[in-house]
């Protein structure tokens, strides 16, 4: 391995989203990647149509609105008192984690698990907190938790640098824009009640002019105001087949001394936040190399280069981690 430095930071940088291998000048490719872009492809070393395939992700829709009082956090940063709380206390709302509060719903009671997550934060939530809200005000959200639609990722290049060709694949799927127009509506419905109605000065999100109890306007909302919770994960899944991208024990396969210890490498979304199953991955990753707990499954096939011998021969080269899983290109 000519840069082991440069590798490392390529994978670890991108995780789920960015989860076609490179080694060196030689790649480990999906046959789509392949398709499309061909001339850059001269050296595959092991052809895996899973690997980008599968990409998960919680979708969100929320609804916002402004409050009749000086209830929230807004222009926190600003406020001499709130900034110095933090500073000398570690209190006030820079200790908040914004969705203050949030829980589980099932759509239909015969359903076997929540299919939504609901959330509430004490600020007005717009384009991603990328839009400063216009005063004081809330915001109550949901996500789907296992969403049917999927998504891809390709290479746009041989070049690591270059920015991934990222497909999401939302709503592809019409139950999962029903679930979420089911949702929005649950969630105007809480926000009609005490104790948050006494708060409430005007609808802000939706638009109060728009009625969401027509089906036809409910889903435009969804599909123009629906956005990502950074929960990408699946496009490096392991699983027991000879062709899915990981084993059991998150080997590459194909691949000598490579692993995926990141959100891509999931089988599915989970039900709920991605971080502390992340963690626990990256925990079992850990007992694997130290070789508390026995290995599952040996790879099947591992390609050979006859300059070097096995690809990837450093035993201990572990690809991601906890602490950047959540992070999208």
């Amino acid at each position: 391995m000519r840069d082991h430095a440069a590798l490392h930071h390529a994978l670890t940088s991108s995780n789920t989203v960015y989860c076609a291998f490179i080694y060196d000048d030689e790649i480990l490719a999906p046959a789509v990647a392949r398709e499309l872009i061909p001339a850059v492809f001269e050296h595959v070393v092991v052809d895996a149509p899973k690997v980008g395939r599968n990409l998960q992700d919680h979708l969100s829709v929320g609804a916002t609105f402004t409050a009749n009082a000086p209830v929230s956090y807004f222009n926190a940063d600003k406020r001499i008192r709130a900034v110095a709380g933090w500073l000398l206390r570690h209190n006030g709302p820079f200790s908040s984690p914004i969705a203050e509060a949030g829980g589980f719903v099932r759509t239909d009671p015969s359903l076997p698990a929540p299919d939504l997550q609901l959330l509430f934060g004490p600020a007005m939530f717009v384009e991603h907190g990328q839009v400063d809200p216009p005063g004081h005000g809330y915001s109550l959200g949901c996500y789907l938790l296992q969403p049917r639609s999927t998504g891809r990722v390709s290479l746009r290049s041989t070049t690591p640098f270059d920015p991934a060709v990222i497909s999401p694949g939302y709503l592809h799927d019409d139950q999962d824009l029903r679930l979420l127009v089911h949702g929005l509506r649950q969630l105007l419905e809480i926000a009609g009640q005490e104790p948050l109605h006494r708060h409430l000065k005007a609808r802000y999100l939706p638009d109060p002019a728009e009625l969401m109890d027509d089906d036809a306007a409910a889903a435009a909302y969804v599909r123009a105001r629906s956005e990502t919770m950074y929960h990408p994960t699946s496009t490096a899944a392991m699983g027991p087949a000879d062709d899915d991208v990981c084993d059991p024990a998150l080997r590459v396969r194909g691949v000598s001394g490579l692993r995926v210890v990141d959100a891509s490498a999931f089988p599915a979304v989970p039900r709920g936040n991605t971080n502390a199953p992340a963690i626990m991955l990256a925990e079992r990753a850990a007992d694997l190399l130290r070789g508390t707990i026995p290995e599952q499954r040996t790879a099947p096939h591992v390609a050979e280069r006859p300059d070097r011998g096995e690809v990837g021969h450093d035993p201990g080269l572990v690809v991601g981690g906890a602490a950047t899983v959540e992070t999208a290109v």
